[in-house]
């Protein structure tokens, strides 16, 4: 018979809601050299950092789940 402990580990997991991360992953291809870079969303774009890429080549990666705001 299992233990009420092992029995209300499982009804939580089957009763709780999934949870599913947001994450934006590019594939950056620069000088022969390819990197996976990731972004969490934000709800701005201008406090995302910028990345160096070789000596040349700045990139800011965004992801903006939701719309922005119009003013009024």
């Amino acid at each position: 018979m299992p233990k009420p402990s092992h029995c209300l580990i499982a009804t939580t997991l089957l009763l709780a809601p999934s949870v599913r991360a947001e994450t934006l992953l590019c594939h950056l291809t620069y000088g022969g050299e390819t990197r996976t870079l990731q972004a969490q969303p934000v709800t701005s774009p201008y406090a995302v950092p910028v990345r160096a890429v070789g000596s040349h080549f700045l990139f800011r990666m965004m992801f903006q789940n939701e719309p922005p705001l119009r003013p009024c």
